[in-house]
């Protein structure tokens, strides 16, 4: 049996279908925050920490309009339409319904890209999302993802 081979390429996973998100991406931060309760005692040395646990992730994604999936967007009308289509796919009906985003795609070429399986992270909302059209040669983003769901998951990442 062959090990399983991944690849970066971030996906969101809606209600409606799958998006790859367009590439390059330049940059990608995760940062895990913990809670705990902290406790100082007057005129003792040092502190206690108590009920220690994992918050949400965030998830903060920054890239260039240059490439949708195996096409590339070499003018402003095409890279526009690629914020577009990251725009309306972020806007959910619900404002309570959450979506996946898949950070790795399993590389199996005989799959179609919409049943491969991802690792990610599920019940997740947007936080943010900027782009910089001031570069007519090639627009940026910047996308700020909360996971409520700390665990890192395989699989369909369906909410």
């Amino acid at each position: 049996m062959t090990p399983t081979t991944w690849i970066f390429r971030p996906t969101l996973v809606l209600p409606t279908g799958r998006l790859r998100l367009p590439r390059p991406i330049v940059q990608c931060r995760v940062q895990e925050a913990y809670d705990a309760a902290q406790f100082k005692v007057p005129l003792r040395d040092g502190d206690r920490w108590f009920g220690r646990s994992r918050g949400g992730i965030d998830i903060a994604l920054r890239g260039q309009l240059a490439q949708n999936g195996a096409e590339p967007a070499f003018t402003e009308g095409a890279m526009f339409d690629l914020v577009e289509e990251v725009r309306e796919a972020l806007r959910l009906g619900d404002p309570e319904q959450t979506y996946g985003l898949g950070l790795l795609e399993e590389d199996d070429p005989g799959t179609p890209a919409s049943a491969r399986p991802l690792r990610g992270f599920v019940g997740c909302s947007t936080v943010r999302l900027e782009y910089d059209l001031s570069d007519r040669a090639l627009y940026g983003y910047s996308l700020l993802i909360h996971a409520s769901d700390a665990r890192l998951q395989t699989g369909s990442l369906t909410s």
